[in-house]
């Protein structure tokens, strides 16, 4: 049972790790959330090797690795072939009963990726607003064994740092409302709804806390309130003419 957890936690991450180490092209590291206001996350991610690889390794294997991983955690998968890759493409629904409730699971994994090292969600709703914060402290500092780098012969070596170095990871998160802050590389209105994007880039050897902190205003409810207020004073005041009227009315009709 614990193998299988570990197998579990770390296939993910040991498909990515064999790739780099032997490429003579690049990786693609792709994870997309987009977070509805309803408490739907859609949650998809690419994770796939350039075709020129297949020259120093099994790809398929690799692929066949990350596909298990996939549906492990629940995920949807099909074969990814675009822009001379080969991998995967894994998507997954989720849905939350309640926001404020909510953890790790939203990402669509059981156990965290072993990129991921913390992850943090906080959601406020209120009468006019809801507000959104979330953190995720992805680490690939260690996603390369230097020892394994060190044993290859130099030529496949060479090839391994130069993949090393053209290799990225790209991380888009979609929230409701409008920014308050954020340290995202890039971020984008989502056309036809009120939600932005955020995207970041990273390289092998970095870490860095991915940080939103957005708002989404309520003005449907506000105007509904004002509304609603607007209807109830002028309620109150037809009832109170009405009475003020039956007063004078009573008074006229005996003046004594």
């Amino acid at each position: 049972m614990e193998g299988g957890f570990l197998l579990k936690r770390f296939c993910f991450i040991v498909w990515l790790t064999a790739a780099l180490l032997l490429l003579s092209g690049c990786t693609k590291l792709e994870m997309h959330y987009t977070i509805e206001e309803n408490g739907t996350v859609e949650a998809r991610y690419i994770i796939a090797a350039s075709r020129q690889a297949e020259a120093y390794a099994d790809i398929q294997d690799m692929v066949d690795a990350a596909m298990e991983e996939a549906e492990l955690n629940g995920f949807s998968v099909s074969l990814y072939h675009e822009e001379g890759y080969i991998g995967i493409e894994a998507d997954k629904t989720i849905k939350i009963e309640d926001f404020s409730k909510a953890d790790s699971r939203m990402l669509g994994f059981d156990a965290l990726p072993s990129i991921i090292q913390d992850f943090s969600w906080d959601y406020e709703p209120s009468v006019f607003q809801s507000v959104y914060k979330i953190k995720i402290d992805i680490d690939l500092r260690n996603i390369v064994d230097q020892k394994a780098l060190d044993i290859l012969p130099s030529d496949i070596r060479k090839l391994a740092e130069e993949a090393f170095e053209t290799s990225e990871a790209k991380f888009h998160i979609t929230l409701p409302g409008q920014t308050v802050n954020t340290n995202a590389d890039e971020t984008e209105e989502v056309k036809g709804k009120n939600a932005v994007r955020y995207s970041w880039t990273l390289r092998p050897g970095e870490y860095k806390t991915l940080m939103i902190h957005a708002s989404l205003d309520k003005k449907n409810t506000k105007n509904q309130l004002i509304l609603g207020i607007g209807a109830g004073l002028a309620l109150l005041s037809a009832i109170a003419y009405l009475l003020i009227r039956k007063a004078k009315k009573k008074t006229l009709c005996n003046p004594n």
